[in-house]
């Protein structure tokens, strides 16, 4: 099998506070998730092969797709919202951070990441033997959005959950009015 789903993806459900895939409760479980990755591997299969190749590093791809029966965890907030903050970790072994979420349903995503590593850069976080496996669904309810300031510091700094990543002044500018106006659903 060319791509399979890892453990991380597999909690991005609808009921999740997470972007996800169909407003099934499970799609991993409806049809053992083949209509999810037949959408992902079609999605892969329409990628120039020089696009493969460039991933951001070895055996990274962020596979982009169109909306479809895709749902962001992102709202733009309006006046009256109910936000609730916690704070608590993504992960086990995480650092705990301060979390705001708004009492929402999911939004429609205007388009899609589908973040895939191989199953060599995965090491010990894989979950199968698939040559690429699909790690997150990054829905995307505009073109401006960003990661949290949050996730952006973690990955520039290396930290336990982040990615090496470097960003300008202005990204992390960028990033901070944008979450001042959105929150992740609950």
């Amino acid at each position: 099998m060319l791509i399979s789903f890892n453990n991380a993806v597999r909690r991005q459900t609808y009921g999740s506070k997470f972007s996800c895939w169909s407003v099934s409760e499970d799609p991993f479980v409806v049809n053992n998730g083949q209509d999810l990755l037949d959408v992902v591997e079609a999605a892969f299969k329409a990628m120039p092969v020089a696009q493969i190749e460039e991933g951001r590093k070895a055996g990274f791809l962020k596979v982009p797709t169109n909306g479809g029966a895709f749902f962001s965890a992102v709202k733009k907030l309006e006046k009256g919202d109910s936000l609730k903050a916690e704070f608590a970790e993504r992960f086990d072994g995480e650092d705990p951070f301060i979390q705001t979420t708004v009492v929402s349903d999911k939004t429609p995503a205007k388009s899609v990441d589908l973040i895939l590593y191989t199953h060599e850069a995965l090491k010990h976080e894989a979950s199968t033997d698939a040559a690429w496996e699909l790690v997150s669904i990054n829905a995307k309810i505009d073109d401006d959005e960003t990661p949290t300031p949050v996730a952006m510091a973690r990955n520039f700094l290396e930290l336990n959950g982040g990615t090496k990543r470097e960003y300008t002044a202005r990204e992390f500018a960028e990033a901070i009015i944008y979450w001042s106006t959105h929150a992740m659903c609950q």
